[in-house]
């Protein structure tokens, strides 16, 4: 064979290997997370994006859900159309789900050990615009 094809056939090989495993991954942390039948629940999230209280630990109360309620590190409720930022733990799912890893130039996720929900899940959407990535910064989900 040679070098540029067995190369090329590598290279391909690895990308899919990584969308099957990236899928099951996705796969077994959101049964993971739907085993534990949580619908009423309390979590920090940070939403990391160049926007209005970006990079701020905020608390996240979901109840049937629903986000309820998002407030900041003083306990003071974000207004509404603040409050629509942020992504209750199913949506989290729903997002890396929706995003077709070869329609971004970058798709990172990591999940909870012990819960399965997306711990950090970071999104750039062009290499060559700046300030259009986001991401979700999760953790101490609770009930």
């Amino acid at each position: 064979m040679k070098p540029a094809l067995f190369i090329v056939s590598l290279l391909l090989l690895l990308a899919c290997s990584k969308d099957e495993s990236t899928s099951a991954e996705l796969k077994a942390n959101s049964s993971r997370w739907a085993s534990k039948r949580l619908v009423n629940y309390t979590f920090t999230q940070r939403l990391n994006c160049f926007c209005i209280r970006g990079g701020e630990k905020m608390t996240v109360i979901v109840q049937n859900n629903q986000i309820v309620d998002v407030k900041d590190s003083t306990g003071a409720s974000l207004p509404a159309e603040l409050q629509k930022n942020y992504k209750t733990i199913d949506e989290l799912f729903q997002l890396i789900q929706t995003t077709d890893p070869k329609s971004v130039a970058l798709i990172n996720v990591t999940y909870d050990d012990v819960l399965g929900y997306p711990k950090s899940i970071y999104i750039d959407k062009s290499e060559q615009m700046a300030d259009e990535e986001i991401g979700y910064d999760s953790e101490n989900v609770s009930h």
